[in-house]
């Protein structure tokens, strides 16, 4: 076909077949050449071999399901032929709810994920769209996806207890609701001489070195960043 070569065929009695599966989507004018023997010459003879695209399917899946609303939701796609067809896919995947596009995976061996979270509250619909390439046809997959309202995320810790100049301290803050992990920030004031809050964990801790009561103010996010938020504010009372 052109320049490439699809097969070679040996012959019996005059005749001979082969077979090849690289022939690209279009009319494609094929040439087979006899080579020729101690006897023959060289020949050739044509045709024209019509290619279509190849038929595509596409599955696709969420996890977690179900999800609580502002959590990221990771979508996943695999796309493949339908017999007779053949090969790997390669495109894009774009996953939308309704008229809303919530994120487009891009395909590798025939498999892809994305992650939204902006789903909203209630059941929804879910389709994965394969974008089809030169090769294959577009097709699409739906998953249902349960999307409940989560919890208001709070500040569990009421007080926290006090330390001692030179002496080690930690106390670890906890919260409830919202979407884990969360995320701890000193929003205002500052914490006491010695002790630092880590952001992953809320722990406080540390070795004091001033003896004093120190009022601070901290904030918790969880993993649906800007959606749910709590604060509170603490002393910590350090004596000498």
């Amino acid at each position: 076909d052109g320049s490439d070569t699809l097969c070679t065929a040996q012959l019996s009695d005059g005749s001979g077949s082969c077979s090849a599966s690289t022939l690209p989507v279009g009319s494609d004018s094929v040439v087979g050449t006899y080579s020729g023997d101690d006897n023959f010459s060289t020949s050739s003879g044509s045709l024209t071999q019509t290619v279509d695209q190849a038929t595509s399917t596409t599955s696709v899946s969420a996890s977690p399901d179900p999800s609580l609303s502002g959590q990221s939701v990771a979508f996943s796609a695999s796309v493949g032929p339908v017999a007779p067809g053949t090969g790997v896919p390669t495109g894009t995947v774009v996953f939308t709810d309704g008229s809303d596009t919530l994120c487009t995976a891009q395909l590798s061996d025939g498999s892809g994920s994305c992650s939204a979270s902006t789903l909203p509250v209630g059941s929804d619909s879910v389709v994965g769209t394969y974008s089809g390439d030169d090769n294959f046809s577009t097709s699409s997959g739906s998953v249902e996806q349960a999307v409940s309202r989560a919890k208001k995320l709070k500040i569990a810790t009421r007080g926290l207890h006090g330390g001692v100049v030179g002496g080690q301290y930690s106390a670890l803050l906890n919260a409830s609701g919202g979407v884990a992990p969360y995320h701890w920030i000193l929003l205002k004031g500052v914490l006491p001489a010695g002790l630092t809050l880590n952001q992953d964990s809320g722990e406080i801790s540390g070795t004091p070195t001033t003896s004093a009561v120190t009022k601070f103010t901290v904030g918790v996010f969880d993993s649906a960043l800007q959606v749910h938020q709590a604060r509170r504010t603490f002393s910590i009372a350090v004596e000498a």
